[in-house]
């Protein structure tokens, strides 16, 4: 009868660890390349520091040979910013370029015959960057992707130095950063700017209608991008379909459902024999009888030594309860899993293990004296290595 007993505690011991191995069976819905799940207003944000150079055509003059002599300004930039979606973002930028420098960075001692107000210094502005990710919205959000092609479009306002002019600026242009740690991008940029007429000064009478309205500069620049925030908050996670999600829900409600009902029956099946081993004589067992073999194992979680599951605690009862009647004493062997952790940790998991199924059978009216404690350490005795984590009992 007691083996009986203890051969159907067993066996729920065993059916609750596959109702685990299947959970993991479930498969795993396929995610959308584009589509992400949505995350908190804090995630994504991100600054940028760099330096920049800005090539200014103040007279209408050939871009690429006067002006890069004549108009360009060195600066820093400084930006905050924040992605919305993998696709779209915003950044508030602001630019200083060498207006209190004035001639540190060039040489205008041909331009006699301008006028030299917009040769005298540099410009300061802030912008409002409306950011689009190329390569996400063509290619979809990959959190492996180490670069990005971002397009990126301008408006705001800028004031000169030499002329104190102030006027609107817009602008456009791409830009690329390139991974260089899980918070840290180089980034690289360069936009054509347009700023209002009034922004230059004009005194020359060489300018004519063309210039009445906008007149355009190119700035170039390339710095570091940091990420903010925690960890969990960078980046985006793939999303799933809602109807993947029902199907497996469907899936795991009925899988669940039928291990309930085999627990139910293991149960019902175990209070039967419970209580026909309560209507036993209560008889010390003779010593080589069937109860010195007596044998359960307590499973645990990963680096745990808490009893959690209510079937362990009714193996233990049922260890107890027999010990007490027998008379017999009980081994404790403990053990963690080879396959995780130091032999050190392991060791010192073992023996937490054991005390704190020593201290349930305490708790249960077994004298302290009657158990018996072996730490065995990281072990590798039965497959799966997850089995490992256990600690057996066995009447001696």
């Amino acid at each position: 009868m007691m083996k009986k007993f203890l051969a159907v505690l067993l066996v729920m011991v065993f059916h609750l660890i596959d109702a685990n191995a299947q959970c993991d069976e479930f498969p795993i819905p396929e995610t959308n390349k584009y589509s992400v799940a949505t995350k908190s207003f804090w995630s994504n944000w991100y600054v940028q520091a760099g330096v920049n150079v800005a090539i200014q055509n103040p007279y209408g003059t050939d871009f690429f040979t006067e002006n890069w002599h004549d108009g360009r300004t060195y600066g820093l930039e400084l930006a905050v910013g924040k992605w919305f979606t993998p696709g779209f973002g915003v950044a508030v930028k602001g630019l200083w370029n060498n207006g209190l420098l004035y001639h540190a960075f060039r040489n205008t001692d041909h331009l006699a015959d301008y006028t030299p107000n917009c040769e005298m210094g540099g410009f300061y502005s802030f912008v409002l960057e409306p950011r689009f990710n190329i390569v996400n919205m063509i290619g979809g959000y990959s959190e492996t992707r180490t670069w990005n092609l971002i397009l990126i479009t301008r408006a705001g306002w800028l004031h000169r130095y030499d002329n104190t002019a102030d006027g609107p600026l817009i602008g456009a242009g791409f830009g690329s950063t390139w991974k260089l740690s899980p918070r840290c991008n180089v980034y690289v940029e360069a936009l054509y700017n347009c700023a209002a007429k009034n922004y230059w000064g004009f005194t020359s009478a060489d300018s004519d209608d063309r210039w009445d309205v906008w007149n355009g500069f190119v700035n170039a620049s390339v710095g570091l991008q940091f990420d903010l925030g925690k960890k969990e908050n960078l980046g985006w996670a793939k999303a799933v379909k809602l109807e993947d999600y029902e199907a497996l829900a469907d899936e795991a409600c009925d899988k669940l459902a039928k291990l309930r009902k085999q627990l139910k029956d293991e149960q019902d099946e175990n209070a039967r024999l419970r209580d026909l081993l309560a209507k036993q004589p209560k008889k010390p067992a003779a010593a080589g009888s069937v109860m010195a073999s007596i044998a359960v194992s307590v499973f645990f979680d990963l680096n745990s030594s808490e009893i959690r599951s209510q079937k362990d605690h009714i193996n233990i009862e049922a260890i107890a309860e027999a010990a007490k009647k027998s008379g017999c004493k009980i081994l404790i062997s403990g053990s963690a899993d080879s396959d995780t952790g130091s032999s050190v940790w392991n060791q010192k998991l073992s023996e937490s293990r054991c005390n704190s199924v020593a201290d349930e059978l305490v708790k249960l009216g077994v004298e302290r004296s009657n158990i018996e404690i072996r730490a065995k350490g990281g072990v590798h005795e039965i497959d799966p290595y997850v089995l490992n984590r256990r600690v057996v009992l066995e009447l001696k």
